[in-house]
């Protein structure tokens, strides 16, 4: 038993047309605006606050979002470049001062691809930051000789 069925393309699109207005209805409905879908948020359950004010900044409080003043200024930003010494592997650097934040800034690798690293690490508001700086081995590094690896590093208090 063999079934044709024959459309002209006029009514073809017409279907096509239908069936799509009809999702689209269905789309629309489920996304009724207040109404939360299962599972989800409703839009300001998740939006921020709009806006803030000029010199705040948006947070989150735990419970909500809120717009805040900073309670902490920067008083000044400084800058510690700490460099393994020549043939030696390893470097140490205290940060001086009270620090609120350190972040490196710049590696000066040399090329060394294996064994590298730096790091900065420290307590907020303390004057116990440091920088460390390793490499492998000096035969790692085709750029020995150039230079010392090293790490600069920015702060603020």
């Amino acid at each position: 038993m063999k079934i044709e069925v024959s459309i002209e393309k006029r009514y073809a699109f017409l279907i096509v047309g239908a069936l799509l207005l009809i999702s689209g209805a269905i789309f629309v409905y489920s996304l009724t605006p207040g109404t939360a879908p299962n599972p989800g948020h409703t839009l300001d359950n998740v939006a921020p606050p709009s806006p803030c004010a000029t010199g705040e900044f948006l947070s989150w409080t735990g419970s909500a979002w809120d717009c805040v003043i900073p309670s902490a200024t920067v008083t000044s930003v400084g800058e510690l470049n700490c460099a393994v010494p020549s043939g030696g592997t390893s470097a140490s650097c205290t940060i001086p001062g009270v620090k609120t934040f350190c972040a490196i800034t710049q590696i000066n690798d040399l090329h060394c691809s294996t064994g590298f690293r730096c790091e900065v690490f420290g307590n907020p508001g303390t004057s116990t930051w440091y920088v460390n700086v390793e490499r492998g081995s000096t035969s790692n590094c085709p750029g020995f000789g150039g230079g010392q690896p090293s790490c600069q590093v920015r702060c603020i208090s």
